[in-house]
């Protein structure tokens, strides 16, 4: 058994050539469809498309790296917030009400005109005030 390489370009030349689909090859949108057309067809009828050889790299650019960091930057939840090891044996009502007061003046520091807070009904959320 000997094996055949099939391109999908040379497909597609052959039917040009025999008259069967009329390609304006300039025109990159309608050649890229029928090429794709091309592919799908040998796909479905079992032909395996060729692999690359090597690794594919992944490149950012400058700017995309200073967008990323200025976006990271801007999601930190504090601009000097507490460092708080174990969380669930300092977190209690007290100081949730006090974290949650500092949140509030940090929002109206970056000028939040409304937000929404959604909170689920763990203990220290529930508390009478004082």
């Amino acid at each position: 058994v000997t094996c055949t390489r099939t391109v999908a370009k040379s497909v597609l030349a052959f039917l040009q050539e025999h008259n069967i689909v009329s390609v304006i090859p300039s025109c990159t949108m309608s050649y890229g469809s029928c090429l794709r057309a091309v592919q799908s067809y040998l796909d479905k009828e079992g032909y395996a498309r060729g692999k690359h050889s090597g690794s594919t790299e992944y490149r950012m650019t400058k700017a995309h790296e200073e967008a990323r960091d200025a976006y990271v930057s801007m999601m930190e939840p504090t601009k000097n917030g507490k460092i708080v090891k174990d969380y669930h044996a300092v977190f209690n009502h007290e100081y949730f009400v006090d974290w949650f007061g500092k949140l509030i003046d940090e929002g109206e520091e970056l000028g939040w005109a409304s937000a929404v807070f959604v909170m689920d009904n763990a203990k220290y959320h529930k508390g009478k005030p004082k």
